[in-house]
C-alpha cells in the first residue's frame, strides 16, 4: 500500500494537509503512523472513519515519511482523488 504513496503524485503529506484533505473531500485513502503521538492518530483516523475513507497504518513516522519521498518523519498521509 505504501508504494501507492511513492508512485501518486496526488497526496497530501503531514497531518495538516491530510486533515484539510480528509475534510474537503479530496482524499480516499488515508494512511497513519503507527508510533506518532496517539492524539494525532485519533484525530486523523477518527475524522476519515466519519467520511467512510480506508485507514492503512503503517509501522513507524520514519517508513510514512520515505513512502512520500520526504526526508523527514511523517504522521500522516493521504492519497488524494484523481
Amino acid at each position: 500500500m505504501l508504494q501507492q504513496l511513492a508512485d501518486g503524485k496526488d497526496r497530501a503529506v503531514g497531518f495538516n494537509q491530510t486533515m484539510k484533505a480528509i475534510h474537503k473531500g479530496l482524499a480516499c485513502t488515508v494512511f497513519l503512523a503507527c508510533d506518532a503521538e496517539s492524539g494525532l492518530i485519533e484525530t486523523v483516523r477518527e475524522a476519515a472513519l466519519t467520511r467512510g475513507l480506508p485507514v492503512v497504518e503503517t509501522a513507524t513516522m520514519r517508513e510514512l515519511g520515505r513512502a512520500c519521498r520526504i526526508q523527514v518523519p511523517c504522521a500522516a498521509a493521504a492519497l488524494l482523488n484523481g
